[in-house]
């Protein structure tokens, strides 16, 4: 009997003191953003923890000042890596021992990207950009010419994130994003604040898909479908060196499509809009709608021809029609022209034959500086009035609407003759009357039949 109660007893001493092992209970607040500091509380179950315990959290998530509160709990400070990988990580205590609790903190991105339109090569979408940190708003201060002083948004390498600073707010940013056709997937940071004090904000990957360019054939009409807003078509075309202009017809009367024509692929090499003068190589060509308007069909007409080139001769050489300049052919450019002055005429010989007498004539003078302004008329002599035609608008019948800017930012006059009969007529380029300044003065001249 009395072994008996001797066992009894040594059986429930030992249940009462080694009945739980250690662990730890938890981790407050369980989660932090990429790209910032924080203060975590570790609590334990049945542990012994003393000062000099050591604490981990996994890749990216430096600790310091571990303060030891009580055998059951403790404090930590953690840097978060911006690029730290977002997802559940696993923290770990060493002291007395060393317990870990699974999957029991969440790095999370503090920004989020949305997008509408296609995220692929050759690419415009639209983008929003949420702030998912209240502690760390959006620095949207402005700089003298309005654009943000301390913020700047930096995607994959060869995308271009363009903030509207109009509908920006300190918690999400809008804006488009150019991409380029060589593109591919990767980060994207937001860098936000002065300089001696940016926080930056990154969201791990921005997944470009890859497309192949459509190949277009000179004189050959193709169609494409605008499906979803901030959709783009994107297409290829083997151009001669010369110049290349653009058809463009769209099923929808609200939407309003622009053009780009880029060499290289890239957004930062867009050459021009529905024109432009390209080497003899491979161009791309964007369609993309600037209305947010969706679902609705494109005709594209692109045709590639060689291109005749003059110098204008020094003045005053051209400013007759005896004297104007004669182009070898047409289509054909003018190059190194120049208005010199208010009064300063610059005539160019045009001769259409029985063959074009059905074409209408398109004639862009185009500012070689973007701030040359020129008034444009097709004349059958020095005395006459300018021939009637589809014009860009402005005075004296022909174009003197201030600037036509394209896609590309080149801008000029732009209008449309015609059809004219066969015959020979006079191209007269003169100083604009809404805006010549005499510091600006450089333009070319391009003629095509359409």
């Amino acid at each position: 009997m009395h072994n008996l109660r001797f066992a009894l007893v040594f059986g429930l001493m030992a249940a009462a003191c080694g009945g739980t092992d250690p662990s730890a209970s938890g981790v407050f607040p369980a989660e932090g953003f990429a790209g910032r500091d924080l203060r975590v509380e570790i609590s334990g179950d049945a542990t012994s923890w003393t000062d000099g315990a050591t604490v981990t959290f996994g890749a990216g998530v430096t600790v310091s000042n571990v303060t030891v509160a009580s055998p059951t709990d403790l404090f930590a400070d953690l840097k978060i890596d911006a690029s730290a990988a977002a997802g559940l990580q696993d923290v770990t205590v060493a002291s007395n021992g060393s317990v870990t609790l699974k999957q029991a903190f969440s790095v999370t991105s503090p920004v989020e990207a949305q997008f509408t339109g296609g995220v692929e090569q050759g690419g415009r979408p639209l983008f929003t950009i949420i702030n998912h940190d209240f502690d760390n708003p959006f620095d949207l201060t402005a700089d003298a010419s309005g654009a943000l002083a301390n913020l700047t948004v930096t995607g994959p390498a060869g995308t271009d994130f363009q903030v509207d600073t109009q509908s920006s707010t300190a918690y999400a940013l809008q804006g488009v994003v150019f991409i380029d056709g060589n593109a591919a997937a990767g980060m994207l940071t937001v860098a936000s604040g002065p300089t001696a004090s940016q926080t930056s904000s990154v969201i791990a990957n921005v997944d470009i898909k890859a497309r192949a360019a459509t190949p277009l054939t000179s004189g050959t009409q193709a169609m494409g479908t605008i499906a979803n807003v901030g959709d783009t078509l994107w297409y290829s075309l083997a151009a001669p060196a010369g110049l290349v202009h653009l058809g463009l017809g769209v099923s929808s009367s609200t939407a309003s499509p622009a053009i780009g024509i880029l060499e290289g692929g890239s957004y930062n090499h867009i050459v021009g809009g529905t024109y432009a003068v390209v080497p003899a190589e491979t161009v791309n060509i964007v369609v993309l709608d600037t209305k947010g308007v969706a679902g609705y069909n494109v005709n594209l007409l692109p045709v590639a021809e060689a291109l005749a080139s003059v110098a204008e001769p020094a003045a005053p050489a051209d400013d007759t029609t005896q004297s104007a300049v004669v182009p070898a052919a047409i289509p054909f450019q003018v190059t190194n022209a120049t208005i010199s002055g208010a009064a300063d005429l610059d005539y160019t010989k045009l001769v259409i034959d029985a063959a074009h007498a059905s074409k209408k004539i398109h004639i862009v003078a185009q500012s070689a500086d973007n701030s040359t302004d020129t008034a444009v008329d097709v004349t059958t002599n020095a005395t006459t009035s300018a021939i009637g035609g589809e014009y860009d608008g402005g005075a004296q019948g022909g174009s003197d609407g201030g600037f036509t800017c394209q896609f590309t930012g080149a801008c000029g006059e732009d209008i449309v003759v015609g059809p004219l009969a066969a015959g020979t007529y006079y191209v007269k380029v003169e100083a604009g009357a809404l805006g010549y300044d005499a510091s600006f003065t450089d333009y070319s001249l391009l003629v095509w039949f359409e």
